[in-house]
């Protein structure tokens, strides 16, 4: 399968609910969303949320990782 098209955004979900562990209050769940296309139309969209404090992850590395791949 060759990629002919993709796009990568950074999306912003409201939490209906907040989650209030012991250390912050999240609102909101935060993730770089990847949309690829094939070459035969076939259309594939996955998210990737960031875990900064167990993986070192943030969203801005994730798009890195993603622009230099794609």
């Amino acid at each position: 399968m060759r990629i002919v098209d993709y796009d990568i955004t950074i999306v912003h979900i409201p939490l209906a609910t907040p989650f209030i562990p012991a250390l912050r209050r999240v609102e909101a769940a935060s993730a770089v969303r990847l949309r690829i296309v094939a070459e035969d139309g076939r259309i594939g969209i996955g998210e990737a949320p960031p875990t900064e404090a167990i993986t070192g992850e943030t969203l801005a590395s994730i798009r890195h990782t993603l622009e230099n791949f794609l």
